[in-house]
Parts: C-alpha cells; sequence; structure tokens
C-alpha cells in the first residue's frame, strides 16, 4: 500500500508529512504534498501548491501534477486558475489516453475543484470519464492515494443534480473505505453524502452522516474539514 492514508486515530498528518519529506523521489515527494495539503494542519499549503507548480513545469508529460495543482488552487480559492486547467485538461482527447490507474488517479483528483469551480459540461464530462473507473480506488503505487474513484463521482453528480446517482456512488465509497479501513476517505464520503442530503432538502437523512464525519475530523486532527462539517451543521 502505498504510504498510509488508513491510519486509526492520532495525528495522521503529522506521519503523513514525514513520509512525504522522506520520499525517493521530488515527483513522489510533490504528489504527497498535494495530497496531504488538502487537510494538514502542520504544512503550508501555498508551500505544497508551490511545489505543485514547479512540478508541473519539470515533468510536464505528467498530467497528475497539473490535476493535483488544479485540486490545491481550489482549496485556496484560486478558482480562476482552478478552472484554467480543468477548461486545459478537458479540452484534451483524454479518451484516447492509456487509461491506468495513474489515469485514474490524475483524473479523481479533478472532481472537487471540477464541481465546485468548473460549469456543468465539464463536471458532466469528467463524470463520464470517470464513470467505467467507479470500482477502483484512485491510486498512484507507491505515491500515494485518493480514495473510492466513487466519492469522486458522487461530487459530481451532485453538482450535476443528479441526487440519486450521487447517493448511488457515495453509498458506494462509503461502504468501500469502510472495508478498507481508510478513515479519512470515510470522513469524506459521509461529509460529501450529508453534503448531497442538504442539497437535495433531506436535512433529516443528513444529519446521522454530518455527524459522523464532524466526529472523525476531530479525532483525526483535520481541523479544516473539522470546520467545514460544522458549517454544514
Amino acid at each position: 500500500m502505498p504510504w498510509a492514508y488508513f491510519v486509526d486515530a492520532g495525528d495522521w498528518t503529522d506521519v503523513l508529512a514525514a513520509m512525504a519529506f522522506s520520499a525517493a523521489t521530488r515527483k513522489a515527494r510533490a504528489l504527497a504534498l498535494a495530497v496531504l495539503s488538502s487537510s494538514s494542519r502542520n504544512l503550508s499549503r501555498r508551500f505544497c501548491a508551490d511545489t505543485i507548480r514547479r512540478s508541473v513545469h519539470e515533468y510536464p508529460a505528467l498530467v497528475r501534477f497539473r490535476c493535483a495543482l488544479a485540486h490545491l488552487d481550489a482549496e485556496l480559492g484560486g478558482e480562476e486558475e482552478a478552472r484554467a486547467i480543468i477548461d486545459d485538461l478537458l479540452a484534451r482527447d483524454l479518451e484516447v489516453e492509456y487509461r491506468d490507474h495513474e489515469w485514474a488517479f490524475s483524473m479523481a483528483l479533478l472532481a472537487n475543484p471540477c464541481a465546485s469551480v468548473a460549469d456543468e459540461r465539464a463536471a458532466a464530462r469528467l463524470y463520464s470519464l470517470l464513470l467505467p473507473f467507479a470500482h477502483v480506488y484512485a491510486m498512484a503505487p507507491v505515491e500515494g492515494v485518493f480514495g473510492a474513484v466513487a466519492r469522486g463521482l458522487g461530487v459530481l453528480a451532485t453538482a450535476l443534480g443528479r441526487y440519486d446517482d450521487a447517493e448511488r456512488h457515495l453509498l458506494a465509497a462509503i461502504d468501500l473505505e469502510r472495508r478498507m479501513g481508510g478513515r479519512p476517505w470515510l470522513a469524506h464520503g459521509q461529509h460529501d453524502l450529508a453534503a448531497m442530503l442538504l442539497a437535495r432538502g433531506d436535512p433529516d437523512r443528513a444529519r446521522p452522516h454530518l455527524d459522523d464525519a464532524l466526529k472523525a475530523y476531530q479525532e483525526l486532527g483535520m481541523e479544516t474539514w473539522a470546520a467545514r462539517a460544522s458549517a454544514l451543521a
């Protein structure tokens, strides 16, 4: 398994930070920082974004770094920057590229920023690209994981107003994360399911999922995400 994103308790961000900085290559370190930065309280997100931005220029053939940068730009409030990267990537003929775990990992990184900052057409395109990988775990061997692809599909389906599809994908992601013991990603799935149910106008069903996500975020020291879950309450 790539560096552990499946710890049970404690300050897992410290563990991941150490692994990120001890990675054998600059590529592995940069990718680790990209995945880590979305919830770490110990690393500067802007430092992570700068690291990824350098990697985009150092490794132009590796699409994952552009996807990671879009993810980070959206997290940092750089909506225009994230949207420009997404538009550029989705303008490519991605259907003819070799589709492996690396490709699925890269596209999975785009789900959240695409849902939050891109237009409906882009979200629909990414959804169709990822749909054949609904059963896959987003994973760049050795370097990182990004959870169940089904979670990203659920986020995109929510943005498109396809709530039945979103619920199906998110429940599948939650089941997979629970079986794998991926507590951070399980919490993300529960958070996204709650957000979808709230958008659908079903707060009673959303509440237990949101409570579970908030509890997990607090136990894992994921303060940024705990604040987001609290804001939904």
